[in-house]
């Protein structure tokens, strides 16, 4: 998913994608589409283990300060999109300042977080540089008990939604 002015600069990608690694299989989001929830519940329907969102969230005066765009906001989608598909969620929030468009700054709308399936935060940064770590190998009883609460996909109706 392109946003805004990105449509101009790049070309939006054509598949949702899944990869195999030795954490697990990583559905792979990038920034805004993380927006999508129909879109991350599809890397959830390919298979995916944890969702991933490599983002740089831009700390805008405008959409901040007018709009509320900010590390809330950011933090709730986060939380959400892991809580309603109960999947990990890992975002890794660019920070900073773009030398090539003075005007952009990265360094506070953050975070960066690891989420667990049912949308806690297990660690987040939510400015500045740094690493954050959080421990997702929840024991498979403990996912098999969380997952027999939040059933919340399989509850779906999509007859009510089309």
């Amino acid at each position: 998913h392109l946003f805004a002015s990105e449509r101009t600069e790049y070309q939006a990608g054509d598949q949702p994608m899944v990869v195999d690694t030795t954490l697990g299989r990583l559905g792979l989001t990038i920034c805004y589409d993380l927006i999508f929830p129909h879109y991350v519940r599809k890397l959830v329907e390919m298979g995916a283990d944890i969702i991933v969102n490599s983002t740089d969230w831009i700390n805008d005066p405008y959409q901040r300060d007018v709009w509320g765009w900010n590390a809330e906001r950011i933090q709730g989608l986060a939380s959400t999109r892991a809580l309603e598909n109960v999947i990990p969620l890992a975002m890794a929030c660019r920070t900073g300042r773009e030398t090539a468009a003075p005007g952009l700054h990265f360094d506070s709308t953050g975070p960066s977080c690891v989420v667990s399936p049912s949308g806690k935060f297990l660690a987040r940064m939510d400015a500045g540089e740094g690493i954050v770590v959080g421990r997702i190998d929840i024991p498979a009883e403990e996912m098999e008990r969380w997952s027999s609460i939040a059933t919340y996909r399989i509850d779906r109706r999509p007859d009510l939604y089309r």
